[in-house]
């Protein structure tokens, strides 16, 4: 018998080389990885003409490192715990994981050109040069491996090649007879994916840093505006302070000890809630997992594209960093390792897809999350890798659905907003109320916190009053919270002194609705006698034609809002008597009341005076700009008295939909009002028809004077919207009715410091009312 061991054939060189390292971009990858490994702070790359330099200020190389580490194929001193062994009093402050432990990476250089010079020096010791000719490998498949000897030199002190290292530790690679041409499209690019391998939103102590030089595209640098485009500079990933504030971002990360999830959603820069959970992901516990998902609406969309000069989709999706760099090529727009894009096929309208969601997701390197040897493969398929993903979908994305796709979408105008305004009405408050009731029912789930200008009990006035009533119960019964259970105790007092006052109402209702039954009798012939005239004027008619019907209905209107106005009253004056000092606080609701029944009761004695419209405090579906128009023909003359001129926009578009005509009194005589306080001596309603998204449409009215224009002080502008806040002698009331009725139609307001034109420098408003 005799004993034989294997042969290894030159050919090994390209099955991992270009086998395994499977185009340039990731043989920079690898390179970059080993400066970091190295403990570099910075790494240069370096673009000739032909040539490619890599120089790092790493700890370096000796020549036993050199040997017995650099030269031994596919032996990884990292993989083993030795690579460290002589550093470590210098690191001791500063460890790092390792990004590569194959063993394999150094054979990029193949990948990347024909010859090697490599030059590095550790602390202490001499410079060392050692040259690889490739090629050499490339000549006879038959020739042992071992066999092609590399040539390594001692430097002299005093050689001009020491120039090369960065520092007084490092490492130069110098690569030459280039397989590929470096021209600027190829730099563009690989600078876009440098931007991607380390996490953006980690911090790495030190930091780590990447800079390109490329003389040969100085110039072409110097004519290019767009920053991103320019080669030349340090590689920045700058996505995360592009999406800060303006994108659906749900943070999740384990505890020290990985046995709980920390969850926070935060939407266009504001808290909406903060959990935590037991972890289930056993396999996981030592990953040390974060996770950073971040949905982009059209808005946040649009603005990425603006600052980076690509679509969003374009950047890439979810992107996997273990030991703070990246996995390739998870995340690129064709990869679809954590399955979004399947899964989105099966429903469509239900899930969020890649090219919905821009995040990250880092782990630690522990065992079974390990990359695949050909470095373009992603991990390794295992249990802990099968984990992960089951992590990422149902602690991120799902949590992350359940708002976006839950409560976002179904408010259509909310996707051009980069705020969370439209969140506040009424109708996406009480699903986000709901929302984290569900959370805090959740086995296991504790609730560290959420948004109480969100989580609340919306409008009794509101459908969903009920809805968000019965949430906000189950949730105060869940958590320890008295500011909770104080806010529902007073709702339900309320509550039952709303009712008290209905059955009073209910009685002056029943007389009034006495009288109408009479006068409805004796006005049905006048009914029969109106003509074509009615529908170009059917909300305003001359007073001449006022009837009885019209006279009774006003006034059964005039005397309830004066009843309400009374009641109020009536428990100001209680309320004064119990207590010495009543409050800013106490004193504003009531003011709030009796200052919004005095507007109903002056919108109804114009119409009293000038209408014979029967029911202007009843919703009706008809033309809201044909409303507007003739309201505003048939008052002008009460507001000329007051020194200010007032007209609508021609031609008239048309824009049907339900509305209480009262209310669009009440918000047209505020915004007059608002404008005579500021020395407008003309206001105009400027009105247009635009399309807000598939199939649906909104009526924008541009509100604009030539007035003093808002206070510089008032600041956000949008606090004038609040109730109490002036920028002029009044209350600080007439905006926030006008923000009240604008509500009630599920539309938005937003103002504008710079007038509408020349002609009207004053204040200007924009109203959009949805279909």
């Amino acid at each position: 018998m005799s004993r034989h061991g294997f042969r290894v054939s030159t050919g090994l060189k390209d099955l991992i080389g270009r086998g395994l390292i499977t185009n340039e971009i990731v043989a920079v990858f690898e390179l970059v990885k080993n400066s970091f490994d190295a403990h570099a702070n910075k790494v240069t790359l370096r673009f000739g003409s032909d040539s490619i330099h890599i120089i790092d200020d790493g700890k370096g190389m000796s020549r036993h490192d050199l040997i017995n580490k650099w030269l031994f194929v596919a032996y990884s001193a990292k993989r083993d715990g030795t690579e460290d062994a002589d550093y470590r009093d210098s690191i001791r402050k500063r460890r790092r994981d390792f990004a590569g432990t194959k063993g394999v990476g150094r054979f990029s250089c193949d990948r990347l050109g024909k010859s090697l010079v490599l030059l590095t020096r550790a602390k202490n010791r001499p410079t060392y040069k050692l040259t690889t000719d490739w090629t050499k490998y490339e000549i006879d498949a038959q020739e042992d491996f071992a066999n092609i000897q590399c040539d390594l030199f001692q430097l002299q002190s005093d050689s001009q090649e020491n120039d090369l290292l960065a520092s007084e530790t490092g490492t130069v690679l110098q690569i030459t007879q280039l397989r590929t041409s470096w021209d600027r499209q190829p730099l563009q690019k690989l600078k876009l994916e440098l931007a991607k391998l380390v996490n953006p939103i980690e911090e790495i102590s030190p930091k780590f840093s990447i800079e390109i030089e490329a003389s040969e595209e100085s110039d072409a640098d110097e004519e290019e505006s767009d920053p991103v485009n320019k080669i030349n500079g340090p590689v920045q990933n700058k996505v995360m302070d592009i999406l800060k504030q303006r994108t659906t971002t749900l943070s999740v990360h384990f505890s020290d000890d990985g046995q709980r999830v920390e969850t926070e959603l935060i939407d266009r820069g504001e808290m909406i809630y903060q959990i935590s959970e037991p972890n289930t992901y056993t396999s996981l516990y030592e990953s040390e997992f974060r996770a950073d998902i971040s949905f982009l609406n059209r808005s946040a969309k649009a603005t990425f594209a603006r600052r980076m000069g690509l679509r969003s989709r374009d950047f890439g999706s979810i992107f996997l960093f273990r030991n703070g760099f990246r996995v390739y090529p998870i995340g690129n727009e064709t990869d679809d390792f954590f399955g979004l894009s399947r899964r989105k096929q099966q429903g469509y309208s239900r899930y969020l897809g890649t090219r919905d969601l821009i995040g990250v997701v880092d782990v630690k390197g522990i065992e079974g999350i390990d990359e695949a040897t050909s470095r373009d493969q992603g991990l390794i398929l295992t249990r802990e890798a099968d984990e992960l993903k089951n992590c990422v979908l149902e602690k991120c994305v799902i949590r992350l659905e359940r708002y976006v796709v839950d409560i976002s979408w179904k408010d259509k105008l909310d996707k051009d907003e980069d705020t969370i305004s439209r969140m506040k009405f009424d109708d996406s408050s009480a699903l986000i109320t709901s929302l984290v009731s569900r959370l805090a029912a959740t086995e296991g789930v504790e609730i560290i916190g959420f948004n109480r200008d969100l989580v609340r009990i919306v409008s009794q006035k509101s459908d969903h009053f009920r809805t968000s009533m019965d949430a906000v119960e189950q949730l105060a019964g869940k958590i320890s919270d008295p500011r909770l259970r104080a806010h529902i105790k007073a709702v339900k007092d309320s509550l039952r002194d709303l009712a008290r006052e209905k059955r009073e109402a209910d009685k002056i209702q029943k007389k009034a609705v006495k009288r109408a039954i009479r006068a409805e009798k004796e006005a049905e012939k006048a009914i029969k006698q109106v003509d074509k005239e009615r529908k170009r004027n059917r909300f305003l008619v001359a007073a001449s034609s006022l009837d009885q019907d019209t006279i009774l209905n006003l006034h059964h209107q005039i005397i309830m809002y004066s009843s309400d106005v009374k009641h109020h009253v009536l428990r100001l004056i209680k309320t004064a008597k119990k207590t010495i000092n009543i409050s800013y606080d106490d004193l504003l609701p009531f003011l709030n009341i009796i200052s919004l029944r005095n507007s109903q009761i002056l919108a109804a004695a114009k119409f009293a005076t000038k209408s014979g419209y029967t029911l202007q405090a009843v919703k009706t579906a008809d033309d809201i700009a044909l409303y507007i128009h003739d309201y505003v023909a048939r008052v002008e003359s009460v507001w000329k008295s007051r020194g200010i001129e007032v007209s609508v926009s021609e031609p008239l578009p048309e824009f049907i939909i339900q509305f209480q005509p009262i209310d669009i009194a009440i918000l047209i005589d505020n915004l007059v009002t608002n404008s005579v306080k500021a020395s407008a001596t003309r206001l105009c309603l400027f009105l247009s028809v635009k399309s807000a998204g598939r199939a649906s449409q909104q009526l924008v009215i541009d509100v604009a004077d030539n007035g003093d224009g808002w206070e510089t002080d008032t600041d956000p502008l949008e606090d004038v919207l609040e109730k109490g806040i002036t920028t002029t002698s009044g209350a600080g009331l007439g905006l926030y009715h006008v923000s009240q009725v604008v509500s009630s139609l599920n539309g938005s307001i937003s103002l504008s410091r710079t007038g509408r034109s020349k002609e009207w420098p004053g204040a200007l408003i924009t109203i959009r009312i949805p279909k």
